[in-house]
């Protein structure tokens, strides 16, 4: 007892002061292979899972945000797969290089910048409360509406493990989402550490997440909403 609580306290003083007003609690999740994950998954409206699950990989160590990017993109352009290596190239050095993924791994406006650079898709990229119309909660749940609608867009999301395991705002972490239940409000994330599971969470959850200080770059996480071009798209 006396360990959580110190424990908890810790966690409580490391928070940049923009993450202050962020209450700490574990965030309940469901896995996708129990009874509930799966009985959350069989819709019609499901039309991101099977993409995102057949161009799956594990990441390689603090790739997950390269591996996230190829997942999406032989998603979207299956007649152009991208192993994680091949993502870097020289034409990508100026967005960043492997050797520093591996030592820091990446920003969310640098994951965005590397996708545009390296494949051609379509990216938007939001950080999680940038203002009082972009950014919100409702902006996120409205890009999960959208990305449900269609099959030739996906989202990656960048968020904070800890805050989600109620231990803090770091561990920043990238994972593409492959469903969204929305008469549930739940979203599918298609983890890329081989060594989690897929899980669903809560909306207001994962976003709570997402709103959280990168170190790095001094701005709050947030999604890429990643969009194939009518011309060069792999799906239908």
């Amino acid at each position: 007892m006396r360990k959580t609580f110190i424990l908890t306290l810790l966690c409580l003083m490391t928070l940049s002061s923009a993450d202050a007003e962020v209450v700490l609690r574990p965030r309940a999740s469901v896995p996708l292979m129990s009874e509930e994950g799966i009985a959350l998954l069989q819709r019609d409206e499901a039309v991101d899972f099977q993409p995102i699950r057949r161009n799956w990989v594990p990441q390689q160590p603090a790739h997950c945000g390269a591996a996230s990017a190829v997942v999406v993109n032989n998603a979207l352009i299956p007649e152009r797969c991208l192993t994680q290596d091949e993502l870097f190239t020289e034409k990508t050095a100026h967005v960043i290089t492997q050797d520093v993924v591996y030592r820091m791994g990446f920003t969310l406006q640098e994951l965005a910048e590397m996708i545009r650079t390296r494949t051609g898709l379509e990216v938007h990229s939001q950080h999680a409360g940038e203002s009082d119309e972009i950014g919100t909660y409702e902006s996120f749940v409205a890009a999960l509406q959208k990305n449900e609608d269609s099959d030739r867009d996906h989202l990656i999301l960048n968020f904070s493990r800890a805050f989600l395991r109620g231990e803090g705002t770091g561990n920043g972490h990238f994972s593409p989402v492959a469903d969204y239940n929305e008469d549930r409000d739940m979203v599918l994330i298609l983890e890329v550490n081989a060594e989690r599971e897929p899980y669903w969470i809560a909306s207001n959850d994962i976003y709570g997440a997402m709103n959280t200080t990168d170190p790095v770059s001094k701005k709050r996480r947030g999604w890429l909403f990643v969009r194939a071009p009518k011309e060069t798209s792999g799906k239908k």
